[in-house]
């Protein structure tokens, strides 16, 4: 991953790798869409927490920093938790 992020801010291949990237963050509505589709909800309401959990474990695996993915990844769950639980109550 670290050779990822290198390859991708250098100067000779920045510009080359770009459109890659593009088609990759393409994908993060898809990802809002089926787990707001699983927890019975909005796609707005869904969406913070997707990007949060994606940038989180992107930045896990470049820095290797437990101190700032875990505050990160419990706020996602304990939000998403709260949403499944919502659903929970809805559907009785």
């Amino acid at each position: 991953m670290r050779f990822l992020v290198s390859v991708c801010v250098s100067r000779e291949y920045g510009e080359k790798v770009k459109p890659s990237l593009v088609r990759l963050a393409a994908r993060y509505p898809y990802y809002t869409g089926r787990i707001a589709e699983i927890l019975g909800c909005t796609d707005e309401e869904v969406a913070p927490f997707v990007h949060l959990s994606i940038l989180a474990i992107n930045n896990y695996m470049i820095f290797a920093e437990r101190a700032l993915f875990d505050p990160q990844i419990e706020a996602v769950k304990k939000e998403l938790s709260r949403l499944a639980g919502r659903k929970g109550r809805n559907d009785r």
